[in-house]
């Protein structure tokens, strides 16, 4: 007994002075290698299913009283009306299409009433502008007439001026031919007869004939008051009326001068 203490004792301190532990101690026991198994396969509803028993059905009861708002599914019944009520509902759908056959009438009546209307308004409009366009014409025609009067009244074809020598340098800047009031007034040889006139022999026949001269200030004039009045101003103060008329003849002018312009540009490639 005293000689196993010994031995112990020493083992304990060969292990505390950190030596390495003899041949003589226990393994621990080796497990044998497992056998592969085959996967386990997922287990399918029939199989995971199991047999309502008593509980399973109570506890179903009290699940089924806990939420009393679920409805349950009902199953559908066939309904079939009586023959009273066919022939209500064949009354009603006759009824009901020849609602909708007076509404298209109506609809129809409305549209043509519609389109009448305006063709009507369209022929009382063309009526209206021909009125107008009539009233126009007899307005511009009473002018016109107006102005033939008033030159028959003042004319004076036997009127003559002489040209006073100091003027005969100026002779062009002063006066002007009946062509020249013809091109640049619009003045026509039955309005020039209320102007006074020189006899001057004309150059373009050698002297053959005589051309007729008029003062420039003196056309000026005659062509506003024929602006005037062929706009139908009316006005008893001359100077007014010559002012109204010069206003409206330089509108006319530029007016042409730009028309002119605009169709030298469009003609130049």
């Amino acid at each position: 007994m005293a000689g196993t203490l010994s031995a112990t004792a020493k083992g304990k301190a060969r292990t505390d002075d950190g030596g390495a532990p003899s041949s003589s101690a226990v393994s621990p026991p080796r497990t044998p290698p497992r056998r592969p198994q085959p996967p386990a396969q997922p287990a399918t509803p029939s199989s995971s299913a199991f047999p309502a028993t008593p509980s399973s059905k109570h506890k179903q009861s009290r699940i089924t009283s806990f939420f009393p708002n679920r409805k349950r599914r009902l199953d559908t019944i066939p309904f079939e009306l009586s023959p009273a009520e066919k022939r209500a509902e064949k009354r009603a759908k006759k009824q009901e299409e020849a609602d909708v056959k007076v509404l298209i009438k109506d609809i129809e009546k409305e549209e043509r009433e519609a389109k009448r209307a305006e063709i009507e308004a369209e022929r009382q409009l063309k009526r209206e502008e021909q009125v107008a366009a009539a009233l126009e014409r007899q307005k511009k025609a009473r002018i016109r007439a107006n102005w033939n009067s008033w030159c028959e009244r003042n004319a004076r074809p036997n009127s003559k001026f002489e040209i006073p020598k100091a003027d005969e340098k100026r002779l062009w800047k002063l006066h002007r031919s009946m062509t020249q009031c013809d091109k640049e007034f619009g003045l026509k040889r039955l309005e020039l007869h209320c102007l006074e006139h020189c006899s001057r022999p004309n150059w373009h026949t050698d002297g053959a004939t005589e051309m007729l001269l008029y003062r420039l200030d003196d056309v000026e004039r005659l062509a506003w008051r024929k602006e005037a009045m062929l706009a139908g101003v009316e006005c008893d103060n001359e100077e007014e009326l010559f002012a109204k008329g010069r206003s409206l003849f330089l509108q006319k002018q530029i007016a042409k001068t730009a028309s002119k312009e605009a169709s030298t540009i469009q003609a130049d490639p």
